[in-house]
């Protein structure tokens, strides 16, 4: 968004947050772009609305206000702006919300033209997803327009959702005069309760600007428009041809005759029949109920490097308030959603958390800003019989087991397969395994696996900001490590000087480093200009370098010496959700899967100003990638919003094999490991199911693991007990190990 500068008579301050520009002006008040005063040099922008002193009159007003910006405070944080804060202070209210980087869908429309294609289509499907997780929380936006979207480096955001309704609490208005007449609904420009319905009709109004730049009852005046909406039809010319059904039902001038937002998601994700989909091969899902991830992953074979990747939400960056907790999710709320059986509610959950990955083809991320910060002290308070906790921040790589939540191990399975496993895949294939590992109070959405002091250490990452170790074998926690001040998106694991490691990357743009034998911090945290969504390890040069992946941009980080190696590449147009590394004839080759729908090769030796290979399109946005050796070449496996399961050669471009289906969901995470001749593909996502198929002929092997009760997020493949175990994190809160022979 574009800012200007404060005007005299601005205020400077509002409660604990500093103002520096002007973001934008409406009949509800002023925004601005703040920061909090005590978060420092580095603190990350937020969005402020001054509401006008109308709004704050009168002190029943005003209670009603707060305690509806309260409920949108409750609004899963996904294709949303999240608000993060709401006060008053004398006689002005205010609400705090993430800082969104990138024009509004109106501007970007009138500057550039409408959009068409997956451009349209990714805008549709966010701003479905954002309204489902609206309505979910009880929430009624009331002013859906194109000037509250947003379309930032991460996808479409949806913003001002309940500051209608607050303002509408706060005042003696009707329910229909908040709002914009071009993409009013019927009942609320009679004045009428304006419920969920409402709203399904501004979105569709909302998707015919953006695909043909005009809103769909005309603009030649309010009357005229008004006059439309209660008896005309929209105007569809220059909608697409299979969107239009769907507008034509949210048109209904009956509210009870148009589709939930769910309903709506469904039909936007149905896979469409294409030549695509007829070669795929497919095994009818075990359950059909989907939760909703976080974030993709890939994994490696045990034994090769280790690296992880980071999850959701904003599956971009979007700025979170500075120095803000990411707000508590109600648990109950949540475990409802995962347990409606209907599959409108899977869909919903799954693109809830998906939001990250939507993104808009013009969006670009912005160059990088290197920023130093302070660091804490790391200290250890360790009590009999719990973990130990540890506060710091530090960054590196770390060692050999296995690479966990969305990187691939330095070594693929094509070039260092994995050590020879006992036992055969299918008889057991599936089977749980022990109990959880349990302690998460939020999503998991990284898992990696390390050898340590000779056992094997479990590493996660998750959305309550910490990173934990667990021992293997006794399934007993070893360590809580806090530091990072946001979700904790991706994990890896690396020898570096003599060190087992974990590089942890997030939500709060940083990297960090953990001693794994130590339990403790490693150096000061690294900060980066995006927020961070995937890392793995790699050997360059005789050094390990960290690769990391933002909104778009891919980094080199020597763990070493602590130190960036050049400039970031500019890899993709969206967010990138995993890396995978291999070693081939040529070198060592990275691997980067991207909302952007695309899985491009670099030379991570090459520089910065090279042009990616590109290995793998796909319709929608691809959040996983590993490599294997097939038939003896290297392939490169990937999947995400499409359902399906794509096997590439990098170096011709062509698909190896027809497509592997089965999940009926998106595809989050993948992990594949050599057993006996062949190879195994382990695969998870938001149908909270993981399966392994037999990468050579796509056909499933085992049983479903189906224990998960949310999201599967992320896996590593791992020795134990002479087997090789799948170890999976949840959305559940849980990390689950299950047999693959």
């Amino acid at each position: 968004m574009a800012t200007t500068p404060l005007r005299p008579g601005d205020p400077e301050r509002i409660g604990p947050y500093r103002l520096t520009s002007r973001l934008g002006q409406g009949g509800q008040g002023v925004v601005f772009l703040g920061v909090r005063q005590e978060a420092g040099e580095d603190a990350e922008r937020v969005a402020v609305k001054v509401l006008h002193a109308v709004h704050a009159a009168d002190p029943a007003a005003r209670r009603r206000f707060l305690r509806e910006i309260e409920t949108a405070r409750q609004v899963a944080e996904f294709c949303t702006a999240r608000v993060l804060d709401v006060g008053e202070t004398g006689d002005t209210l205010y609400v705090v919300s993430e800082y969104i980087e990138g024009p509004s869908l109106q501007k970007s429309v009138r500057a550039e033209g409408p959009r068409r294609g997956t451009a349209l289509h990714r805008i549709a499907v966010g701003t479905a997803t954002a309204l489902a997780a609206i309505h979910q929380a009880g929430v009624v936006h009331r002013d859906f327009k194109p000037g509250n979207v947003l379309l930032g480096p991460d996808g479409p955001r949806v913003i001002d959702f309940g500051i209608s309704r607050a303002l509408d609490a706060s005042t003696t208005m009707s329910s229909g005069a908040i709002g914009t007449p071009a993409y009013m609904s019927p009942e609320q420009v009679r004045g009428e309760r304006v419920g969920p319905a409402g709203d399904v009709f501004a979105w569709a109004g909302t998707m015919v600007f953006a695909a043909t730049g005009r809103p769909p009852f005309g603009g030649d005046g309010i009357p005229a428009v008004l006059h439309r909406v209660l008896s005309g039809e929209p105007d569809l010319s220059g909608v697409p041809e299979n969107l239009r059904p769907i507008l034509t039902a949210c048109f209904a001038k009956d509210p009870s005759a148009r589709p939930t937002a769910s309903e709506l998601l469904m039909r936007l994700i149905a896979r469409p029949s294409s030549d695509r989909a007829a070669g795929v091969s497919a095994d009818p899902p075990e359950r059909e109920d989907a939760s909703p991830p976080a974030r993709p992953g890939t994994l490696l074979p045990p034994g090769g490097p280790s690296a992880a990747v980071p999850p959701p939400p904003e599956a971009g960056p979007a700025g979170s308030g500075p120095g803000a907790t990411p707000p508590k999710r109600g648990r109950a709320r949540r475990r409802g959603v995962i347990v409606a059986f209907s599959a409108v509610t899977a869909a919903l959950v799954a693109l809830t958390v998906l939001a990250p990955s939507w993104l808009s083809e013009r969006d670009t991320p912005r160059a990088d800003t290197t920023a130093t910060s302070a660091a804490t002290g790391p200290t250890a308070d360790a009590s009999s019989g719990d973990p130990t906790s540890v506060d710091g921040g530090g960054s590196s790589a770390a060692p050999s087991p296995t690479p966990a939540a969305s990187t691939v191990s330095p070594t693929p399975v094509a070039s260092t397969g994995p050590p020879p496993s006992t036992g055969d895949i299918g008889a057991d294939t599936g089977k749980a395994w022990g109990r959880p590992l349990s302690g998460h109070t939020d999503d998991v959405y990284a898992v990696a696996a390390a050898e340590v002091d000779g056992r094997r250490v479990i590493v996660s990452g998750a959305g309550d900001r910490t990173v934990r170790l667990w021992d293997l074998e006794s399934r007993r926690p070893l360590a809580r490590l806090t530091g990072h001040t946001d979700w904790v998106r991706d994990v890896a694991v690396a020898r570096v000087e003599g060190k087992t490691v974990a590089v942890s990357v997030g939500h709060d743009r940083t990297l960090r480093m953990w001693d794994l034998a130590e339990r403790e911090a490693l150096g000061e945290p690294v900060r980066f200009s995006q927020k961070l969504y995937s890392v793995a390890v790699a050997a360059l040069d005789d050094r390990t370098v960290a690769i990391v992946g933002g909104a778009g941009r891919l980094w080199l980080y020597d763990l070493a010496a602590g130190e960036r190696i050049g400039r970031p590449i500019a890899a993709h147009s969206a967010v990138i959700f995993d890396i995978a590394v291999a070693e081939t004839a040529q070198g060592t080759r990275v691997f980067t899967a991207s909302g952007d729908g695309t899985v491009r090769m670099w030379d991570p030796g090459a520089g910065p100003d090279q042009e990616g290979v590109l290995v793998s399109r796909s319709p929608s946005h691809i959040n996983a990638v590993t490599t294997a050796e097939l038939d003896g070449r290297l392939v490169v496996v990937s999947g995400g919003g499409d359902q399906v399961i794509t096997v590439g050669d990098p170096v011709t471009g062509e698909e190896v094999r027809a497509l592997i289906g089965g999940h009926g969901a998106w595809i989050y995470c993948l992990a594949a490991v050599r057993v006996g001749e062949g190879i195994a593909l382990v695969s998870g996502g938001n149908s909270a199911t993981a399966r392994v198929n037999d990468l050579a002929t796509g056909e499933l092997v085992g049983r479903p693991f189906t224990d998960h009760e949310h999201n599967v997020n992320d896996v590593v493949i791992v020795e134990h007990d002479g087997r090789l175990a799948a170890v999976t994190a949840g959305g559940d809160d849980n990390l689950r190990v299950w047999r693959i022979t």
